[in-house]
């Protein structure tokens, strides 16, 4: 795990909806090679998207 990623997983443990850090980490874990946590990822970022457009 490299200082990125570890600084982008303390991101979400502190603020769980931070949409950004969700998408750094789903990039982060593409490119170490993780799919499966790449789309876990992606996939929780993209319901936070939907919320905040839905909210607006």
């Amino acid at each position: 795990m490299d200082l990125a990623d570890d600084y982008w997983r303390r991101c979400i443990y502190l603020q769980p909806d931070h949409y950004e850090a969700l998408c750094h980490l789903s990039l982060l874990a593409e490119r170490n090679g993780n799919h499966t946590a790449a789309a876990t990822l992606k996939a929780r970022a993209a319901r936070i998207y939907q919320r905040r457009q839905a909210s607006n």
